[in-house]
C-alpha cells in the first residue's frame, strides 16, 4: 500500500529548474556562498534573534496562558502522587505538561521556569524548521527554494512570537514535523502515533491531524492488491496507533473524575463567544497583516497542489491545512469552544505551511529563471530581507490586536516579591497565574488559596484583585474587598490594575 506514496518522495514535477536539478549543494547567492550555507545561516540567525529577544525581555511572557502552563507544570511533581493529576488537565495538555514537569525537576530550581520554557520552545521551533527543510530537499530541486523557506521559518512574525513564549505551539510544531517526516518516509504507524500525540499538545489540532488516518485507512481499504483480512488488520492497526494517545488520556481522566468523556466535558468553556466573535474573513485579513509572505505563498501553493495533484502526500498536506483553517474560521464566527481568534493557534501546523509554500516558491523561481535569470539571486535576497522586516512589530510600540499585544509587555508583577517583604509570611490569594509565578507559587498553591477566600472575614492574608480578570474568572467584584487595607496597586501588563489588599 505504501508504495503508492512514492511520488511524495520525488521532486515536485514541473517545479524544478533544469539548471539546478541534481546540482548537489545547489546554486549560490554569490560565487562564494553555497545555498545550503545560506540556509544554515538563516536558521542560525533566527535562533540567535529569538535568544536575544528573550534576553531583552527576560523572564516575561506575552499573556497569562504562558505563565499558567509553567505553574501547572511546576505543580505536577510537587506533591506526588496526587499532584500528578495536573498532567491530565485538559487545558494544560499532558504531553506538554509532563515534558516540562520533568525539565523543571532536573534543572536547578533557581533557574526561571518561564525562561526555560521559552528557550526550549525556541530550540523546538528551530528543530521543526530543520525537519521541514530536510523534507523540502527531497521535494524541490531548486535550492533557492530552500533559502526562501528558511527565511520564512526564521522570520515569520506569528511563529517567531509563539516560539519566544511558554505556550504549547512550538512543541506542537516539532511533533507535527516529526509526524510529517515519518509519513513521508513511509513509517505510517509511527507517523499516525505522532499525529495522535499532537492532540495531547494542541487539542484543536484534531481538526487537522484527523485527515491523515482517514486518508491512510481509506487507501488501505481501496487497495485491491491486499486481501480483505489484511486490509482490515492494517486499518485497525493504523487507527489504533492514532487513537491510542487520546484514549489513554481520556481513560486517565475518567479514572480521576468519573467522567467517561473527560476530554470533552472537562476542558473548554461552552458559552458561545466568551472570548469574542469574528467574521468569516478575519483570519484571512489577520494573516495578510502579520505574516503576508508566508500566507500568500501557502495559499498559492495549496492551489497549485490541488490543481496539479502531482504528489499525493502534498495533496493530503494541503487538505489537512485548509480543513483546519476553515474549521478555525467557523469557530471564530460562532464563538465556539473557547476560541479567542489568536493567530498562534496555527503555529503547530506551520511546518505544513512552509512545505506547501515551497511549491509556490519553486514555481515562481522556475518562471523567474526562465525569463529573467539574472534577477533570481537578487529576488531571493529581497524576499529574505522582506521576511526579516516582518519582525518590525517587535521593535515598535506595542499595539492591541484582538486582546493581544504585538510586543511582549512589561509585567510589573515581577516587582511584587520585593514590595511584599514588609507583610511577612501572610498567605497569598490571587487568581492571576503571573502573580503566582513571580511570587514563587505553583498551581497547587493557587488552587488551595482561592481568591474567593476574601469572603471569609476571619481569614487573614494578601488578596490581589485584578480588575476585569478576577470579575470574569472568579466571579468577584470590587465590593468583595471593601473594608480591606489597600497595601499597593500596580498597573498590569495589559492595562489592568492589580489591587493588593491586606487583612491582618
Amino acid at each position: 500500500m505504501m508504495s503508492s506514496f512514492g511520488s511524495a518522495d520525488a521532486p515536485v514535477a514541473g517545479c524544478a529548474s533544469p539548471t539546478t536539478a541534481g546540482s548537489g549543494a545547489g546554486p549560490t547567492l554569490s560565487r562564494k556562498i553555497p545555498a545550503d550555507v545560506v540556509v544554515a545561516i538563516l536558521i542560525g540567525v533566527g535562533l540567535l534573534l529569538r535568544l536575544a529577544f528573550l534576553a531583552e525581555h527576560f523572564n516575561q511572557d506575552w499573556e497569562p496562558d504562558g505563565y499558567k502552563h509553567v505553574i501547572i507544570s511546576k505543580a505536577t511533581f510537587a506533591a506526588l502522587p496526587g499532584s500528578l493529576w495536573y498532567a491530565v488537565d485538559v487545558w494544560a495538555k499532558p504531553v506538554y505538561t509532563l515534558f516540562y514537569a520533568v525539565l523543571y525537576k532536573v534543572l536547578p530550581a533557581s533557574w526561571p521556569a518561564v525562561v526555560i520554557a521559552q528557550v526550549t520552545n525556541s530550540v523546538m521551533w528551530t528543530a521543526a524548521s530543520v525537519l521541514v527543510l530536510g523534507m523540502a530537499r527531497s521535494l524541490f530541486q531548486n535550492r533557492y527554494t530552500l533559502i526562501v523557506i528558511a527565511a520564512f521559518s526564521a522570520f515569520a512574525y506569528v511563529s517567531f512570537r509563539a516560539s519566544v513564549s511558554a505556550n504549547t505551539e512550538p512543541f506542537g510544531a516539532l511533533v507535527f514535523a516529526v509526524g510529517m517526516l515519518l509519513l513521508s518516509k513511509r513509517y505510517t504507524t509511527a507517523a499516525l502515533f505522532a499525529f495522535g500525540s499532537e492532540i495531547l499538545i494542541r487539542m484543536d489540532a484534531v481538526f487537522c491531524v484527523s485527515v491523515f488516518p482517514l486518508w491512510v485507512v481509506g487507501r488501505v481499504m481501496l487497495d485491491r492488491d491486499l486481501g480483505l483480512a489484511d486490509r482490515l488488520w492494517r486499518s485497525v492497526r493504523y487507527g489504533a496507533a492514532f487513537a491510542l494517545p487520546l484514549f489513554v488520556w481520556n481513560l486517565a481522566g475518567f479514572w480521576h473524575t468519573g467522567s467517561p468523556l473527560f476530554v470533552l466535558t472537562n476542558g473548554y468553556p461552552t458559552t458561545a463567544g466568551i472570548y469574542g466573535f469574528g467574521n468569516a474573513t478575519y483570519y484571512l485579513r489577520e494573516f495578510l497583516h502579520f505574516d503576508p509572505l508566508l500566507f500568500l505563498a501557502f495559499l498559492a501553493g495549496s492551489i497549485l497542489i490541488l490543481v496539479r495533484r502531482q504528489s499525493e502526500l502534498l495533496v493530503v498536506f494541503a487538505v489537512a491545512a485548509l480543513v483546519y483553517f476553515v474549521v478555525m474560521a467557523v469557530f471564530w464566527v460562532l464563538g465556539a469552544f473557547g476560541s479567542a481568534g489568536l493567530l498562534r493557534y496555527f503555529v503547530f501546523q506551520y511546518p505544513l505551511w512552509l512545505l506547501i509554500a515551497g511549491v509556490a516558491i519553486e514555481a515562481a523561481l522556475t518562471l523567474l529563471q526562465r525569463h529573467a535569470r539574472g534577477w533570481t539571486g537578487r529576488t531571493v535576497a529581497a524576499v529574505c530581507l522582506l521576511s526579516l522586516l516582518q519582525l518590525h512589530w517587535l521593535v515598535r510600540e506595542p499595539l492591541w490586536y484582538n486582546s493581544v499585544l504585538t510586543r511582549v509587555p512589561d509585567n510589573r508583577a515581577r516587582n511584587l516579591p520585593a514590595l511584599l517583604v514588609p507583610l511577612g509570611p501572610l498567605p497569598l490569594y490571587t487568581d492571576r497565574p503571573d502573580i503566582l509565578y513571580y511570587l514563587g507559587r505553583d498551581q497547587r498553591y493557587g488552587d488551595s488559596h482561592p481568591i474567593a477566600t476574601v469572603r471569609r472575614p476571619d481569614q487573614n492574608g494578601i488578596f490581589v484583585f485584578t480588575q476585569g480578570w478576577t470579575e470574569q474568572y472568579s466571579g468577584l467584584a470590587g465590593n468583595d474587598f471593601a473594608g480591606l487595607r489597600e497595601f499597593t496597586e500596580l498597573r498590569g501588563p495589559w492595562g489592568e490594575i492589580f489591587h493588593v489588599y491586606v487583612r491582618q
